[in-house]
């Protein structure tokens, strides 16, 4: 690795809160209230103790600043970091309504910083 940013999306850090589903069983869900610190048009960096394997489905629920409208997200876990701080999971968006990620789109234009 050359150290250069191999993302496709642009992404911005934010301090968002969101509703995040795990299943744990056929029957089980844990819900917990997630931060997200970064988000793109692709995915999300979620700051979470709770413990997730790559590969599998999540689905969380997103409020952006200004919009009563709840986005509902399904993603797949990418990555994990467990060895340092924040801990976390990289999470890239799986289905995603396209109005919701218009705005996503929208939400990062008019916060991201320029070069």
């Amino acid at each position: 690795m050359d150290g250069r940013d191999q993302r496709k999306f642009k992404r911005i850090p934010t301090h968002l809160l969101a509703n995040l589903k795990k299943t744990t069983t056929q029957e089980s869900q844990i819900t917990k209230e997630i931060i997200i610190k970064n988000i793109s048009a692709g995915g999300v960096f979620i700051e979470t103790m709770v413990p997730f394997s790559v590969g599998e489905l999540v689905t969380f629920d997103l409020y952006l600043p200004g919009d009563r409208y709840k986005l509902k997200i399904v993603g797949v876990v990418r990555w994990k970091r467990i060895d340092s701080l924040p801990y976390g999971i990289g999470v890239q968006f799986v289905k995603v309504a396209t109005e919701d990620k218009n705005k996503i789109t929208k939400f990062i234009e008019q916060h991201q910083v320029a070069d």
